[in-house]
Protein backbone atom coordinates (compact mmCIF):
# COMPACT_ATOMS: atom_id res chain seq x y z
CA UNK A 1 0.00 0.00 0.00
CA UNK A 2 1.40 3.62 -0.92
CA UNK A 3 0.18 6.26 1.21
CA UNK A 4 0.81 9.81 -0.20
CA UNK A 5 2.55 11.99 2.60
CA UNK A 6 0.16 14.43 4.22
CA UNK A 7 2.33 17.53 4.77
CA UNK A 8 5.84 18.89 4.30
CA UNK A 9 7.89 19.43 7.76
CA UNK A 10 9.42 22.14 5.36
CA UNK A 11 6.40 24.68 5.44
CA UNK A 12 5.48 24.91 9.19
CA UNK A 13 2.61 27.68 9.02
CA UNK A 14 3.03 30.66 11.72
CA UNK A 15 0.76 30.16 14.31
CA UNK A 16 1.08 26.20 14.58
CA UNK A 17 1.29 24.23 17.52
CA UNK A 18 4.50 21.71 17.69
CA UNK A 19 7.17 20.18 20.19
CA UNK A 20 10.30 21.57 19.78
CA UNK A 21 13.89 20.75 21.58
CA UNK A 22 15.70 23.90 22.72
CA UNK A 23 19.08 24.11 22.61
CA UNK A 24 20.27 23.31 26.23
CA UNK A 25 17.36 20.63 26.53
CA UNK A 26 16.92 16.97 26.54
CA UNK A 27 12.97 16.82 25.87
CA UNK A 28 10.89 17.94 23.18
CA UNK A 29 8.30 20.72 24.89
CA UNK A 30 5.23 22.41 23.88
CA UNK A 31 6.13 25.93 21.49
CA UNK A 32 4.32 28.09 19.12
CA UNK A 33 5.70 29.05 15.83
CA UNK A 34 6.24 32.53 15.43
CA UNK A 35 7.77 32.98 11.44
CA UNK A 36 10.47 31.83 9.61
CA UNK A 37 13.70 32.30 9.65
CA UNK A 38 16.04 30.67 7.68
CA UNK A 39 15.57 27.98 4.72
CA UNK A 40 16.51 25.55 8.20
CA UNK A 41 15.32 27.54 10.47
CA UNK A 42 12.06 28.41 12.41
CA UNK A 43 11.17 31.15 15.47
CA UNK A 44 9.49 29.23 17.88
CA UNK A 45 7.86 30.53 21.50
CA UNK A 46 8.19 27.81 23.87
CA UNK A 47 5.59 27.38 27.27
CA UNK A 48 8.58 29.16 29.46
CA UNK A 49 8.05 32.15 27.27
CA UNK A 50 11.48 32.13 25.67
CA UNK A 51 12.29 32.55 21.96
CA UNK A 52 14.68 30.53 19.71
CA UNK A 53 15.23 29.58 16.93
CA UNK A 54 15.25 26.50 15.92
CA UNK A 55 16.33 23.49 13.23
CA UNK A 56 13.55 21.78 11.79
CA UNK A 57 15.90 18.40 12.98
CA UNK A 58 14.49 19.54 16.75
CA UNK A 59 10.43 20.01 15.68
CA UNK A 60 8.11 17.82 15.32
CA UNK A 61 4.73 18.52 13.89
CA UNK A 62 1.29 17.08 15.13
CA UNK A 63 -0.71 15.94 11.66
CA UNK A 64 -4.25 15.29 11.50
CA UNK A 65 -5.40 11.59 10.38
CA UNK A 66 -6.62 8.18 11.81
CA UNK A 67 -3.45 7.41 13.55
CA UNK A 68 -1.52 10.60 15.18
CA UNK A 69 1.43 11.70 14.09
CA UNK A 70 3.67 13.75 14.89
CA UNK A 71 6.46 14.14 11.61
CA UNK A 72 10.15 15.16 12.81
CA UNK A 73 13.17 13.79 12.35
CA UNK A 74 13.12 12.33 16.35
CA UNK A 75 10.05 12.31 17.31
CA UNK A 76 7.48 10.26 14.77
CA UNK A 77 4.36 9.23 16.34
CA UNK A 78 2.16 9.75 19.52
CA UNK A 79 -0.58 7.80 20.03
CA UNK A 80 -3.18 9.83 22.30
CA UNK A 81 -4.38 8.49 25.68
CA UNK A 82 -7.13 5.74 24.65
CA UNK A 83 -8.76 3.84 28.01
CA UNK A 84 -9.81 0.51 28.26
CA UNK A 85 -11.82 -1.43 30.44
CA UNK A 86 -10.07 -4.04 32.67
CA UNK A 87 -12.48 -5.01 35.46
CA UNK A 88 -14.37 -2.50 36.67
CA UNK A 89 -11.85 -0.27 36.28
CA UNK A 90 -10.55 2.17 33.70
CA UNK A 91 -6.67 1.93 32.79
CA UNK A 92 -5.30 4.67 30.37
CA UNK A 93 -2.76 3.96 28.07
CA UNK A 94 -0.21 6.11 25.95
CA UNK A 95 2.91 4.93 24.23
CA UNK A 96 5.22 6.34 21.75
CA UNK A 97 6.41 5.23 18.64
CA UNK A 98 9.83 5.60 16.95
CA UNK A 99 11.19 7.96 19.06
Amino acid sequence: MIVEDPANLDEIPVGSICLARQRSGINFIRCTVMRRVSLREYLVRFTNSTEEAVDISRIGRKIEGWLRIWEGVRVCALYEPRCFLIGNSFLKFCSFIGT
